[in-house]
């Protein structure tokens, strides 16, 4: 639940759909809420919240998944073929081409994966099955 939060608040700039022309939107979209300013903004937040370095890289699982995702979700925005503005009030957009924005050869693998883990107890298996949709998925990113 974390994760899928985290993972969505990078996509949140669709809003603007419903105030601006779809020329401004698309130029808006992957824009500041894909940027290291966003991420950074992210830390600073949790380090308010009394919240270190530690914590934040092994600690609280929650907490894990939810800035892991924050970060992950511009990162892997690269990748596509629509690429992302990481660097944010810069004009550098990234794009690598490497895959479509939505590709299911990246997404599906992973997705059975995190499907099949919510039935398994136990940490062992449901760590393994995550591995396995992570090692899929990244190698076929990096094909």
């Amino acid at each position: 639940l974390y994760g899928a939060i985290g993972g969505t608040i990078p996509d949140l700039d669709v809003v603007f759909n419903f105030f601006t022309d779809t020329i401004t939107a698309i130029e808006i979209d992957r824009g500041f809420s894909n940027s290291i300013c966003i991420m950074h903004g992210s830390h600073t937040g949790m380090a308010r919240n009394k919240i270190d370095a530690k914590r934040i890289w092994v600690g609280n699982y929650g907490q894990n998944c939810f800035f892991w995702s924050l970060i992950i979700h511009p990162l892997l925005d690269v990748f596509t073929t629509w690429g992302t503005q990481l660097f944010w009030s810069f004009d550098i957009k990234l794009a690598f081409n490497s895959i479509f924005v939505i590709d299911l050869f990246y997404t599906v693998p992973f997705l059975i994966c995190c499907v099949l883990l919510m039935f398994y107890k136990g940490d062992a298996k449901r760590r393994r099955l995550n591995k396995i949709g992570l090692f899929v998925s990244t190698a076929y990113l990096a094909l």
